[in-house]
């Protein structure tokens, strides 16, 4: 954030409250996720890629509602039928 604001010269469009508060929510679920998880084994290795694991396909595949499948053009996206 620091080089975005700083470098690069952008900025929030908005107001940045609504994304300091997502931010603060979604620290909680993948700490509480991964308490939770981690709860489940003896080793500390399992917990740790299965959250990562998890989080990043859960939030992989959320991208969806913020981009579009309509806005990829046609190339990009292969054949659309």
């Amino acid at each position: 954030m620091i080089v975005l604001f700083g470098y690069f010269g952008l900025g929030f469009a908005g107001d940045p409250t609504p994304f300091l508060i997502a931010t603060v929510l979604y620290m909680f679920c993948v700490a509480a996720f991964g308490t939770m998880v981690g709860r489940l084994f003896l080793n500390r290795h399992p917990p740790m890629q299965a959250v990562a694991l998890f989080v990043f396909c859960w939030f992989f595949y959320l991208q969806v509602l913020v981009f579009p499948v309509e806005n990829i053009p046609v190339g990009a996206a292969g054949s659309r039928t």
